[in-house]
């Protein structure tokens, strides 16, 4: 076995004598991490802050400040049985062969007490107390989410794996508002057709969520570390794509100019989730009038008309493009996360 593959060999059977001890006493001691690290028998803990500050202004107007904190430790990696694979070691497949810690086993899985999560944001908030029929809200958060993936590359530096959580939306805008429309007329026949319609609207803008270019092919195309999982990252040279138009999302913002692979047995320099998708921006309407319906033993009996259109401005709401180096649409995107705009009327009586 020492003179498979020659010197490649001896260095996998060197990482393989090495990575079993490792493994055996993960087996003794599953939650044995690095010094920062915490061991699985703790209580996963939540600990959150909040500071606000609020202010009444003229004109019904009250403005809040609020930072939101929150740190999460010793959270599951995987629910049940599986969690992360420590059957594997880097260098295995280096010999050709795929060999694992313990041949009898295909995995081992862990489910650890092991993922960290941490929440900083500051939000800014202008809202008016409904009068004379008007009433809005606007909010702006900035904020930053990270935590370690479920999964590593390697098993032995989880450390690689801290960055942007997947839900990490750094700029945050959202906006509702309530008018009643004013309308008055001589005529109680036009009052009663073309008065008392309230117009509804809320709008919301987000940056992009993160991602990163990996490749899914299995040793020697990809698998750098040649440990017999897929899904290694690669090298890029580029993490800023700009503001690409949709149009530019949609041909492609991602080359295969823009990545390069590891050497064989190394991993690449790429950090986790370290390139940011398209934005998100849609706006909702809807309009409504009651009519009242006089009426014998009943309570303000009305007949409501409503119309609601989703997506006013018919955008097109772009998901990540796909990150998989070894897809044919690398760098596109090729998924919406919503429908195109959407109308619909209805009626109902109230009573």
């Amino acid at each position: 076995m020492a003179h498979r593959g020659g010197g490649r060999a001896r260095i996998a059977v060197a990482n393989r004598v090495e990575n079993r001890a490792v493994f055996r006493q993960r087996r003794a001691c599953p939650a044995r991490q690095p010094a920062r690290r915490a061991k699985a028998d703790e209580q996963r803990r939540v600990h959150d802050a909040a500071h606000l500050l609020e202010r009444a202004l003229p004109g019904a107007l009250v403005l809040d400040v609020n930072y939101i904190g929150s740190s999460s430790r010793h959270l599951l990696s995987g629910d049940g049985p599986g969690g992360e694979n420590y059957n594997r070691f880097a260098g295995d497949l280096l010999d050709g062969v795929l060999d694992r810690l313990n041949p009898s086993f295909s995995t081992v899985g862990l489910a650890e007490s092991r993922i960290d999560a941490r929440y900083h944001g500051l939000a800014l908030q202008a809202s008016r107390r409904y009068r004379n029929g008007f009433a809005f809200q606007t909010a702006y958060t900035v904020g930053k989410a990270m935590d370690y993936a479920g999964v590593a590359e390697e098993v032995t530096n989880l450390e690689r794996e801290w960055g942007p959580a997947a839900y990490d939306i750094r700029h945050s805008f959202k906006m509702n508002a309530i008018w009643e429309i004013p309308f008055h007329s001589d005529s109680k026949a036009i009052e009663y057709a073309l008065g008392g319609w309230q117009l509804n609207g809320i709008t919301v803008y987000q940056s992009g969520s993160p991602f990163s270019v990996t490749c899914s092919l299995a040793y020697p195309r990809c698998d750098f570390n040649a440990d017999g999982q897929t899904g290694d990252r690669v090298n890029v040279s580029r993490t800023d794509l700009g503001s690409p138009t949709e149009a530019q999302w949609l041909a492609g913002v991602l080359t295969a100019a823009d990545y390069s692979l590891p050497a064989t047995g190394t991993l690449a320099a790429q950090p986790r989730n370290v390139f940011r998708g398209p934005g998100y921006f849609n706006t909702d309407l809807s309009f409504l009038k009651n009519f009242p319906v006089p009426s014998r033993g009943m309570h303000q009996a009305r007949i409501q008309l409503r119309g609601e259109v989703f997506n006013v401005f018919n955008k097109a709401h772009l998901a990540n493009p796909s990150s998989n180096t070894a897809s044919a649409t690398f760098g596109q995107v090729t998924s919406v996360r919503r429908d195109p705009r959407v109308v619909q009327l209805g009626a109902r009586f109230i009573f």
